[in-house]
């Protein structure tokens, strides 16, 4: 079967829409890079967004990546923490680095040792906190 990254993309569309969260993610990816359909940053954090809303830990790993390095948003390292934060407890390996490196830095307001907020619903009902944050 020939690859068709813009067949690919209407077919991530469609189960990201349904909520499949992977899909969501691989959208995201899509929309990053152009493959498949017209780049645009705007709607790759929206996936992001969606995909981390369920718990998806690359997802939360990346909003992380995208709030410290100011990627589409505007730079804002409390809220890259809080990503990465969120991150290990869904089973991201690497997201507690970063929480340390942003942590270190003089010129940061927040501590790294700041609990991070519930990333989704049933978080949220297990620590009796609510939403995204």
């Amino acid at each position: 079967v020939k690859q068709d990254a813009s067949e690919a993309a209407k077919w991530y569309r469609k189960a990201a829409e349904q909520g499949v969260i992977r899909a969501q993610y691989s959208l995201e990816y899509l929309y990053t890079t152009g493959c498949g359909v017209k780049q645009d940053r705007a709607k790759a954090i929206q996936w992001y967004l969606k995909a981390a809303a369920q718990c998806e830990p690359d997802a939360m790993y990346n909003l992380g990546c995208v709030y410290r390095n100011g990627d589409g948003v505007k730079q804002d390292y409390s809220e890259a923490i809080q990503w990465f934060r969120k991150a290990p407890a869904k089973g991201h390996r690497d997201a507690h680095v970063q929480v340390k490196k942003l942590g270190s830095l003089s010129n940061h307001p927040q501590s790294a040792s700041t609990p991070a907020k519930p990333c989704c619903a049933h978080c949220s009902a297990r620590s009796g906190s609510v939403g995204l944050g």
